[in-house]
């Protein structure tokens, strides 16, 4: 499915995932939209996947 090192890489690059003194670790908007980014960067097929098959994976 992905790279295990990409998938690290990205997640260390959105604190707001991984660092709890971080400001906006509490922001589930912005913890949303920091996941998604995430995809991106390590599901090649992210953008044309049905949101049914995103909330699954």
């Amino acid at each position: 499915m992905c790279d295990t090192e990409n998938l690290i890489i990205s997640v260390e690059k959105c604190p707001c995932l991984w660092n709890v003194s971080h400001e906006s670790y509490h922001d589930r908007d912005l913890k949303d939209l920091a996941w998604e980014q995430v995809c991106l960067e390590v599901m090649k097929d992210w953008d044309s996947t049905s949101d049914e098959e995103k909330k699954k994976k």
